[in-house]
């Protein structure tokens, strides 16, 4: 049998208090024997908007991606992290000029392998904008960049082997609001070794003028999904 662990815990804006907790989780569920932990959304700080920008490219933030990376390879354990992803130089140039100084973020998770080697970087591409007349307004695309792309199914290295038989798996990176545009029902049906392009198909089968980077309201399903995937 492989274990998985599958981790929650209470940010704060402390970055340094919240990388204690998650190596504490880290080396948990190696002893428990789990092969791969996968910790939230926004793992390395929760904090208002007002401060995610400066958080996002403190030191303390680059030493917290460093000390999962460490804690990964000390434990010999996969980690898929949530995390706030400073972008490139010109990216907070853009910003700064469009959004009057302001500047924004990727909101990424990362796919780390056992030897603390960063294999993927997921940006988030269905940003949570909610803008209800008269009610509710939350606008994610206020503090956070668009990703632009879908990754392809991560292949595990063999993790469990038992006389003739070994497995291994394929991971692919979504955030809680990206699987919803496709129901568990639909996605049941199809073979094993079901992949980023029956993903895609089933996206167009639903509507054949979706584009990927847009969710409506027929889109939505009714299913339930965790942060990681």
């Amino acid at each position: 049998m492989v274990l998985a662990a599958v981790a929650q815990l209470k940010s704060t804006s402390v970055i340094a208090d919240n990388l204690a907790a998650s190596v504490s989780l880290i080396r948990s569920a190696a002893l428990a024997g789990a092969k791969a932990i996968f910790l939230p959304e926004a793992t390395d700080f929760i904090a208002p908007t007002a401060q995610v920008a400066s958080l996002t490219r403190s030191q303390d933030n680059a030493t917290f991606v460093q000390g999962i990376q460490s804690a990964a390879k000390e434990a010999a354990i996969w980690v898929s992290v949530g995390i706030h992803e400073p972008p490139s130089a010109q990216q907070d140039e853009k910003d700064s000029a469009d959004n009057r100084g302001r500047l924004r973020c990727y909101n990424t998770q990362l796919l780390i392998d056992q030897t603390g080697a960063i294999l993927d970087r997921y940006r988030k591409l269905h940003l949570f904008d909610v803008d209800i007349k008269g009610g509710l307004k939350i606008l994610e695309s206020d503090s956070t960049i668009k990703g632009n792309e879908l990754l392809t199914p991560r292949q595990t290295p063999l993790v469990y082997r038992q006389r003739s038989d070994s497995v291994s798996f394929k991971l692919l990176t979504l955030f809680f609001f990206d699987p919803r545009v496709v129901a568990h029902s639909d996605i049941q049906p199809y073979k094993p070794t079901f992949c980023l392009a029956d993903i895609v198909s089933l996206l167009r089968a639903k509507n054949s003028n979706l584009a990927l980077d847009r969710i409506t309201d027929k889109n939505l399903a009714s299913s339930s999904a965790s942060h990681c995937h």
